[in-house]
């Protein structure tokens, strides 16, 4: 467990930890119910995969233990090309660079504060682990998402294309990471 507490739209307690491949049936269980959220949806296949290559995903949990909310977090990978041009870097070091999605939230636990707690969580993480470069693509449809970076500091630094999905509009976002 990384953290637990009480949400406050519902006062339910709640514990946050990170999932390994135990957590994949909860994970499609989750997206299936979040479906109606913007996002892409991914099967069993691809989260062992993400968990196979040493990258990590989070998990909020309800006080009965059901899944309520999860994020993954990929450091494990080179950086995206078009993060990289956006911000007219020349760090190609992956170690530096951490790419954080496939939000999801159990539409009952909406409002709790869920992503960004997650997002305060990946950004523990990347300073524990000397990652400087944080990185989102989230569609521009996608309002609340896109404010819960920019609370966090993250600015937009382009918008174009889904690399997955080109009919659909996203926003790049990205936060440098100072020392700690």
């Amino acid at each position: 467990m990384i953290t637990s507490g009480l949400l406050p739209k519902t006062g339910e307690a709640y514990t946050m930890q990170w999932l390994n491949t135990d957590h994949i049936p909860a994970l499609i269980t989750l997206q299936n119910l979040a479906a109606d959220q913007e996002i892409i949806p991914r099967d069993a296949a691809y989260f062992g995969a993400l968990f196979a290559t040493g990258n990590a995903a989070l998990g909020i949990f309800n006080q009965f233990g059901m899944m309520i909310g999860a994020a993954t977090i990929r450091t494990k990978t080179a950086p995206m090309a078009a993060f990289c041009a956006a911000l007219a870097t020349q760090d190609q070091n992956h170690s530096t660079h951490s790419i954080f999605g496939t939000v999801m939230t159990h539409p009952d636990y909406r409002g709790n504060g869920l992503m960004g707690r997650m997002i305060d969580q990946w950004m523990v993480y990347a300073h524990e682990t000397g990652t400087v470069n944080l990185h989102a693509r989230l569609r521009t449809t996608n309002e609340n998402s896109l404010k819960n970076f920019l609370r966090k500091d993250f600015a937009i630094v382009a918008e174009g294309p889904s690399p997955e999905d080109a009919t659909r509009t996203v926003y790049f976002v990205h936060r440098t990471l100072g020392p700690q």
